[in-house]
């Protein structure tokens, strides 16, 4: 296994006081996060379609972990991805969570969205916003203006 990867996508999304937001929350929760080797279900046997694909990708998996995000501002929004995979995983990573965000859009089935929303209601109980410390804080390099987020790359 070589070096690893850090990759973050971002779309621009709704802000905070938009309808929308509450859907884009509950998208965040329907793709959910995933770390390797950890959690009470393994990502191989995951419900979720997303989790399970990247777990199972070429039978070792493509990423090492994942995390669905949304920055909430108040004229905009960023909802994307951050993930950590090795660097020759990199297409594979990103192809399985672009297309997990894909099927959003036309193939949410009965159980993911009660199951989002319950999820997303129980991070906004928890005082958690989806604007967290990513995994590990490794995107310490993101810094954010007064509405709307610079990026900045960051080389290890």
């Amino acid at each position: 296994m070589g070096p690893l990867a850090y990759i973050s996508i971002g779309w621009e999304a709704v802000p905070y006081k938009s309808p929308d937001a509450v859907t884009f929350m509950v998208m965040q929760a329907i793709i959910g996060k995933y770390k390797k080797n950890t959690g009470l279900v393994p990502g191989t046997i995951s419900g979720n379609r997303t989790i399970n694909a990247v777990a199972n990708k070429m039978g070792v998996g493509c990423a090492e972990e994942y995390e669905t995000i949304m920055h909430f501002y108040k004229d905009t929004g960023v909802f994307g991805f951050y993930t950590v995979c090795d660097e020759v995983a990199v297409e594979h990573a990103v192809g399985e969570l672009m297309f997990g965000i894909n099927l959003l859009s036309f193939s949410v089935t009965d159980e993911e969205v009660p199951t989002g929303r319950t999820r997303a209601r129980g991070k906004k109980k928890n005082g958690f916003s989806g604007s967290g410390v990513w995994p590990g804080g490794r995107a310490n390099s993101v810094l954010f203006s007064e509405t709307r987020p610079v990026c900045l790359i960051r080389h290890d």
